[in-house]
């Protein structure tokens, strides 16, 4: 009966859940428009469930308008970005004493207004916070009395801006990656301890959530269509590797990892193994990341319409990461398609995978020579990626995943 009256109380009126996002959550291109896809379409199965987000521009409100999701969307209009607006928001970020880097720079006066709106509402029970940057758009006195606030962070933003600040060369990049890092670790703590639950993407991050003060912490990692990866038919070459690093290359952490894959690793590995090749795949591609296709060996792709061509014939996903913050989809993806992993323990922070087991992790100096001497023993490669599978498909599954959160935020009701 419980059991009943908390569905129940779930899918009446207008919307059980609310989803306030950055960003329009298609293509699926990126980690955090995966995570918020699948795990919205999951709880769309349960529950009423709405997605609210920005979009600049006429055609992209009609594209989200016409697309079929598997929940209801609400794209909102919003001005677009110009240098002038950008460096306006940066200046009230500083005045507001709030991190413009993952923050201040999503903030929408209209989605303040419709987030005001939607709050108003007598039918709302469950407000979703997708990522950081939406809790500027939560007023806890207009909560009063309703459902919980429930804030997903996708990341341990804090982490990030200070591993990224390590990594610069640039004195003064360094000094603003700091500054941004201070301010982003107040926020965070403002922001788990106001909000009625925190969903993290690992335990590890979940107990840095706890110490912070939050007063409900569950975790809920990261995932992957497993079914979109598990039934590939794989054709690798073992003379003819091909390395291969998926990410979107707009993002520094993976800007890095394929700077240093493509003028490190692959010429030593290619010492021992020339027929090695190297393909990065992803969105978005810098001006650097474009000239590594210039080297020998390398390959960069862009966008594609898909990855899974490039899971199939891949020897390896090499992942020499060592900042960033979260689950890596990547990896996952590699599991589910049975595609080994080399990875730094950054890398695949956030998996639950053993060395060996599932897969090779090492540091990423000595990346080259794990790659080299893996490739020259196949039938650990293979237990490898056999136990990676099983993995992935008993634990990692968006369904399961989706389902297991849906579970945790109806205890609430009961």
């Amino acid at each position: 009966m419980a059991f009943l009256v908390a569905h129940q109380r779930l899918t009446q009126g207008i919307a059980g859940l609310v989803c306030l996002t950055s960003g329009v959550p298609w293509p699926l291109n990126s980690g955090g428009k995966l995570r918020t896809y699948h795990m919205m379409q999951s709880f769309a199965s349960n529950c009423k469930t709405r997605v609210v987000f920005p979009v600049f521009s006429d055609q992209e409100a009609s594209h989200a308008s016409q697309r079929s999701f598997p929940f209801a969307a609400e794209p909102v209009l919003v001005p677009k970005r110009t240098p002038s607006r950008e460096s306006i928001r940066f200046g009230r970020s500083l005045l507001d004493r709030v991190p413009y880097a993952f923050y201040y720079r999503h903030r929408h006066a209209l989605m303040h207004q419709t987030a005001d709106r939607l709050c108003q509402g007598s039918s709302l029970e469950v407000l979703w916070l997708d990522h950081i940057d939406s809790f500027q758009y939560h007023r806890s006195e207009d909560r009063a009395g309703r459902g919980p606030v429930v804030l997903d962070m996708h990341n341990c933003y804090t982490s990030i801006l200070e591993r990224l600040a390590i990594d610069q060369r640039s004195i003064l990049k360094k000094a603003l990656y700091r500054f941004e890092a201070g301010r982003m670790a107040r926020l965070e703590k403002m922001a788990v301890q106001r909000v009625d639950g925190v969903i993290a993407v690992s335990e590890l991050e979940a107990e840095h959530f706890r110490t912070l003060g939050a007063k409900r912490v569950w975790t809920a990692p990261n995932g992957v269509d497993f079914c979109a990866f598990s039934n590939l038919q794989r054709t690798v070459d073992p003379s003819r590797p091909n390395i291969v690093f998926v990410g979107s290359m707009d993002w520094q952490p993976n800007i890095d990892s394929v700077e240093y894959l493509a003028r490190n690793v692959l010429p030593q590995v290619r010492l021992q193994l020339p027929e090695a090749t190297l393909s990065i795949v992803g969105k978005s591609p810098t001006a650097s990341v474009l000239a590594l296709g210039a080297l020998p060996g390398v390959a960069v792709t862009g966008t594609v319409p898909s990855i899974q061509p490039f899971m199939q014939n891949a020897a390896i996903q090499a992942i020499p990461m060592d900042s960033g913050g979260g689950t890596r989809l990547k990896v996952l993806e590699s599991f589910a398609a049975g595609v080994p992993v080399i990875s730094t323990p950054v890398g695949i922070e956030g998996v639950d995978a053993i060395h060996g087991q599932h897969a090779w992790i090492c540091e990423k100096s000595e990346m080259a020579e794990a790659i080299i001497q893996l490739t020259k023993n196949p039938q650990l490669l293979c237990e490898m990626a056999r136990h990676a599978k099983s993995l992935a498909e008993e634990k990692y599954d968006w369904r399961v995943i989706g389902q297991q959160c849906f579970e945790t935020l109806r205890q609430w009701f009961l």
